[in-house]
């Protein structure tokens, strides 16, 4: 059993809001080389003070790409990411202090990219992930899962169908489990109405696990302070699976900007917090330098 905490709610029971930014740049250096920099920034915001000291969050991700054209059918390249994740730290009741939760992971590896047809291309990737933790209680990691395959198709010409799945390592999100294994399939739909109006849906099922580590087994924090008390060390497992459904629709506005409106379905069965379905509405603009 997983006894209840505030922790494991913080992502759905309490008001908050989330907002993130993401930039892209591809530059041709020479006829056949390709490179690719792409940046992201998130942030996470709870209105009750109580919850935001524990709960905050923010992220910022970089990643860098290289490839190669070898033919016109077949292009092959390198790829490197750094992301650096933080959340409020939870204040350990019996000792007073705080315990760090923040930590930073980097990706390194391979991908590649094979025009099937005309209108069907599979794409792949396949990394190394290394993890450090803030807290320095739990060891560094290596995980060899970050892999994803993925089929874009165009049956006709107005439409793009998208197939695939992924296997990586998602980290500190649902603290106190330090390894959060994610697998994913998923599905995806656009269709070009006219030259500036596009409506899109996505359909994605994933499933993770979790495996907690005991940190400070003499002065346990309120996460697992029930059972973790009369334990010298050890950890728990636990699941989480996730259906995510959306539909959108997008509005070019001109050769740079776009606007985008969707809505969102998520349902979610958790052993490791709170399971619930959610319903989001949404709006974005992107802008094409």
């Amino acid at each position: 059993d997983f006894p209840e905490d505030t922790d494991r709610r913080l992502r759905t029971s309490n008001s908050h809001f989330e907002n993130e930014a993401r930039a892209g740049l591809r530059y041709r250096l020479r006829q056949r080389v390709f490179s690719t920099l792409d940046g992201s920034w998130r942030i996470r915001r709870y209105d009750e003070e109580e919850i935001a000291r524990r709960g905050d969050e923010d992220e910022v991700g970089v990643s860098l790409g290289l490839s190669y054209q070898q033919t016109p059918f077949l292009s092959y390249g390198l790829f490197a990411s750094h992301n650096l994740f933080d959340r409020e730290s939870d204040v350990l009741l019996e000792s007073g202090e705080e315990m760090p939760m923040g930590l930073d992971w980097t990706s390194v590896g391979l991908s590649a990219s094979y025009r099937l047809s005309e209108g069907a291309t599979l794409t792949g990737r396949y990394g190394y992930q290394y993890v450090r933790y803030e807290n320095d209680d739990i060891d560094d990691r290596e995980y060899p899962t970050d892999a994803q395959v993925e089929l874009r198709y165009e049956p006709f010409r107005r439409a793009q169908l998208i197939l695939g799945g992924r296997l990586t390592v998602q980290e500190g999100y649902d603290y106190p489990y330090v390894d959060q294994e994610l697998r994913a399939v998923y599905a995806s739909l656009a269709y070009h109405h006219t030259a500036r109006l596009t409506s899109t849906c996505r359909a994605e099922y994933r499933s993770s696990e979790y495996e907690e580590q005991y940190t400070h087994p003499t002065t346990p924090d309120g996460s697992f302070r029930s059972e973790a008390a009369e334990k010298p060390s050890g950890g728990r497992d636990g699941t989480r699976n996730d259906l995510f459904l959306r539909v959108g629709l997008n509005f070019r506005w001109n050769e740079k900007l776009t606007l985008s409106g969707y809505y969102s379905f998520e349902d979610v069965d958790s052993e490791v917090s709170d399971s619930y379905s959610a319903n989001i509405v949404g709006a974005r603009a992107s802008y094409r330098f």
